[in-house]
């Protein structure tokens, strides 16, 4: 009986051994890394002023009736992806007390904007400019100077005017053929 034992234990270890052996599978595998990296879009506001130095960041004091004060005003695009870009300027006049003027004729004008190239459009107070930015290129300026008028009268004497310039900018990647469809412009 121990012989007839034995005899089975082998015939079923073979079995499994051959079973084992007719299960294997030939097998093989690859990994592929692919990064992929969005673009961006990044500008920078430059103001400047006579000689092409910065406008000072205290401003400018002393300016009188028909004065002229040179600040210029260019969008530069620093990269990396082609851009469309728009201005909003928020000016505001505070009289010697500090107290906000309410004004319906503005003591002073804006020169130098290309009106073929800064666009107003129905989405005030926004001024956009009509060509795309590539990488390193700046608009032409949205102004040179602040004029200031012959008219300007003793009400404005030791008042302050406050001109803010915000520079929003979009990509022009799948974003419209005109600056004027652009979509995803940022909240204000």
């Amino acid at each position: 009986m121990k012989k007839k034992l034995l005899v089975l234990s082998l015939i079923v270890i073979c079995i499994a051994i051959l079973a084992a052996g007719t299960l294997a599978y030939f097998t093989g595998g690859v990994t592929a890394h692919n990064v992929i990296t969005t673009g961006g879009v990044s500008v920078e506001l430059i103001e400047t002023t006579d000689g092409n130095r910065p406008f000072p960041a205290q401003g400018v004091s002393g300016v009188m009736p028909g004065d002229s004060v040179t600040k210029k005003v260019v969008v530069k695009n620093l990269g990396p992806s082609q851009a469309w870009v728009r201005l909003k300027l928020d000016v505001e006049v505070r009289n010697a007390e500090g107290e906000l003027m309410v004004l319906e004729d503005f003591p002073f004008t804006l020169t130098g904007a290309d009106p073929d190239k800064w666009l107003a459009s129905g989405d005030a107070p926004y001024v956009y400019y009509s060509q795309p930015l590539d990488l390193g290129e700046s608009t032409v300026p949205f102004m040179d100077a602040v004029e200031f008028k012959d008219s300007m009268g003793n009400e404005f004497q030791g008042s302050t005017l406050s001109l803010k310039i915000t520079v929003q900018a979009v990509q022009t990647a799948n974003n419209g053929t005109a600056v004027t469809e652009a979509l995803g412009w940022p909240e204000v």
